[in-house]
């Protein structure tokens, strides 16, 4: 008999909330997500503490965040050592040990595969014949760059041969998986992470949505833009050509992007109806959210997530499911780390709350909002980038540690200057610092950043003994 919901996480890489319809966007890209909103609760102020997917994951899997050391976009070896000598532990692994089978159809990594029953190898894309292919051309450059330069410049190849060139599939092999496992764990108490890649570049979609929405308004040529910015990475250029055709808009890119999130909704819908069809949506908790936003040409930054702004850091999250009110939405700020030891309060299952960074997000679903916290720490460390700030509910406080970390590797810029201040109730772009004009509010949110790192390293460093005198006690 099964006692305990079962948990699904549905993430789309790079899904930004501005461009859901349930967040009020105006394209309808989203009709399944928006009925999973209807059904459950919204939150409107919910932030990745990371702008990559690979460090976003450990806040993911978790429920904390490592302060980087290094350069890069993945936690080096030191850190996760870090993350484990202080305690820290997977909650997949935590609901194995609770009667749960998991699962999880995403590529994983090294630490990341601890506690699930399954998830999807990484050979098996290196076995597959489109893999192979893609590395013998790689050993003839011609036959390699050939293709991407037809794309890129010539028109007349037919359109539904160009999606199939750019086309992959993953998140159909995905949901299919998805939709197997459900029928498979009807008398069985299942979590299961599913991860959907299109709104992440190139923001391909399936042949059949390719075209839903398209350019409405005018706007500069993309790769004109890049011609502009001089200090623009030439292999990353030649990456983005193999995207995107040399008369593709600023616009045509940002319909590309509403296509591939339309047509991932599609198949979220696939996997809702399979729930209802098996009879175990009502004992399904669905959290659906994004591991960071994406820059659709705010800030000069073009379909990427580097900068601290929020267009990069705020992501969507809609949970629904068993005993979860119906149509609310929440303002407070909450965070990536609150998922885990929600997932673990709604289970019923008992864990130590000082093991995360996070807190149980359940007081806001089924109770009145409150404020959980006063501010949310970010870090920014990919591109030649390492930066952090502090965010309240009305100011954003970043800064560079040297100037040498505050130039993109990318595209040669600045994503602001070395220290940013920014007032968001009046300027919710991110367009006017105050760092020069209100000193006053500068020092004190500089002193709240400091104040939150030694928290940080403070818990940890007390969370460090309690596991060293754990295993003595063992």
């Amino acid at each position: 008999m099964k006692e305990k919901p079962n948990i699904i996480f549905i993430t789309l890489d790079g899904l930004r909330p501005k461009n859901l319809s349930c967040y009020g966007y105006s394209r309808n890209t989203s009709p399944n997500i928006d009925s999973l909103a209807k059904q459950g609760v919204l939150f409107e102020n919910f932030f990745s503490s990371h702008n990559v997917t690979m460090k976003s994951i450990l806040s993911i899997l978790g429920g904390r965040h490592v302060l980087g050391q290094d350069l890069g976009s993945h936690y080096t070896k030191e850190e996760i050592k870090t993350f484990f000598e202080t305690g820290g532990i997977l909650f997949p692994e935590v609901l194995k040990k609770n009667g749960y089978k998991t699962y999880c159809l995403k590529k994983l990594y090294g630490y990341q595969k601890t506690g699930f029953d399954y998830y999807f190898k990484q050979d098996a894309q290196e076995k597959s014949k489109k893999w192979n292919l893609i590395r013998f051309l790689k050993k003839i450059p011609l036959l390699y760059t050939l293709p991407k330069f037809f794309l890129h410049n010539f028109y007349f190849i037919p359109k539904k041969i160009e999606n199939k060139m750019r086309f992959n599939n993953s998140g159909e092999i995905a949901t299919k998986k998805a939709i197997e496992i459900i029928r498979q764990n009807k008398k069985n108490n299942f979590f299961m992470w599913v991860e959907y890649s299109d709104t992440h570049v190139p923001y391909v979609s399936s042949y059949k949505f390719s075209e839903k929405f398209k350019s409405n308004k005018k706007s500069p040529n993309f790769f004109d833009i890049l011609k502009n910015k001089k200090g623009y990475n030439k292999t990353d250029i030649s990456f983005l050509k193999g995207c995107w055709k040399s008369k593709d808009t600023v616009e045509d890119i940002i319909a590309k992007y509403d296509n591939a999130l339309s047509y991932d909704d599609f198949l979220v819908g696939k996997i809702i109806d399979t729930l209802q069809e098996e009879n175990l949506l009502k004992n399904t908790i669905i959290f659906l959210f994004a591991d960071h936003g994406e820059s659709l040409g705010e800030h000069g930054l073009y379909f990427t997530h580097e900068g601290l702004y929020d267009v990069t850091f705020n992501i969507p999250l809609i949970i629904s499911g068993n005993l979860i009110p119906r149509n609310k939405r929440v303002k407070t700020l909450t965070q990536l780390e609150d998922i885990v030891p929600t997932v673990l309060d709604l289970a019923g299952i008992n864990h130590d709350p000082s093991s995360f960074d996070g807190e149980t997000l359940s007081p806001l679903l089924v109770g009145k909002e409150k404020k959980m916290r006063e501010s949310i720490f970010i870090e920014e460390s990919s591109c030649g980038l390492k930066r952090r700030g502090i965010r309240t509910e009305k100011y954003k406080y970043v800064e560079s540690s040297e100037k040498e970390f505050s130039v993109c590797t990318m595209c040669g810029t600045c994503h602001g200057d070395i220290i940013d201040l920014f007032n968001l109730k009046k300027d919710k772009e991110e367009t006017i610092s105050l760092a020069k004009k209100d000193k006053e509010l500068l020092i004190k949110m500089k002193i709240e950043l400091e104040r939150k790192i030694k928290d940080m390293k403070t818990m940890n460093e007390k969370r460090k003994i309690k596991s060293f005198i754990s295993k003595i006690g063992k």
